[in-house]
């Protein structure tokens, strides 16, 4: 996993102790670890870039991946916090259960 995220330091062409290298690291740092040991540094690198504009600009964003063999979908719901609640919360795992 170190090397999967300094790779991916290091495809976002930031420095990795300025202001834009350390909000990277914070966000790997905080993405879940089922999905670092499964995700491709492509799609890692999307997503986390996605995710530092989301930090930026905080809106609704799904961000998914199907795994290699197929099998499952897995996605990550971003809600900004003022938003968010049970209700919500409800909702959108039912939404997801459907699609």
């Amino acid at each position: 996993l170190r090397r999967k995220v300094a790779r991916t330091i290091a495809k976002a062409s930031v420095d990795p102790s300025g202001h834009s290298g350390k909000a990277l690291l914070n966000v790997l740092e905080g993405y879940p670890r089922d999905e670092l040991f499964q995700v491709d540094e492509q799609t890692l690198l999307t997503n986390s870039e996605e995710i530092l504009r989301l930090n930026r600009r905080p809106r609704v964003r799904v961000l998914s991946r199907v795994d290699k063999f197929d099998r499952f979908v897995s996605s990550l719901v971003y809600i900004p916090r003022d938003r968010f609640n049970t209700s919500v919360r409800l909702k959108v795992g039912e939404y997801l259960c459907k699609v």
